[in-house]
């Protein structure tokens, strides 16, 4: 197989595999970790933030 043939392959997988890694690195940012910890669940956190809600 020459380079040419799987160039198109190695496009795709790399554009997958970057938008699968932006995917788990917004799931990392919107983790709750406090109940994630506490409570051995797992949560996102809400989109807006209430201030009176964090203790």
């Amino acid at each position: 197989m020459k380079s040419t043939q799987t160039l198109p392959y190695l496009s795709v997988y790399f554009i997958a595999s970057q938008l699968i890694l932006v995917y788990l690195v917004y799931l990392f940012t919107r983790a709750d970790w406090r109940t994630l910890f506490l409570e051995k669940r797992f949560r996102l956190m809400p989109k807006k933030l209430d201030p009176r809600n964090l203790r």
